[in-house]
C-alpha cells in the first residue's frame, strides 16, 4: 500500500489549482473550514485534499452534485 504525501500550497496556488476566488478560501481559511500552517513563521499554507473536502462537503449540503 503506497501512502500519500500531503500537498501544502499557499492560498493563491490553492486558488489556481481549485479555481476559486482569493477572498473566498482567505475568508474560510479565517473562519477556520480547513487549517492552515505556518512553516518557519512563513506564509500559510494549505493542505489540498482538505480544501478539496470542505468543498465536496458543502456542495453536498447545498444539494450539489
Amino acid at each position: 500500500m503506497q501512502s500519500r504525501v500531503p500537498t501544502y500550497v499557499t492560498l493563491k496556488e490553492a486558488v489556481r489549482i481549485l479555481g476559486i476566488s482569493y477572498p473566498k478560501i482567505q475568508r474560510a481559511a479565517k473562519r477556520g473550514d480547513f487549517p492552515t500552517y505556518r512553516l518557519f513563521n512563513s506564509r500559510p499554507l494549505v493542505r489540498v485534499d482538505e480544501i478539496e473536502a470542505v468543498i465536496e462537503k458543502s456542495s453536498s449540503l447545498q444539494g450539489g452534485e
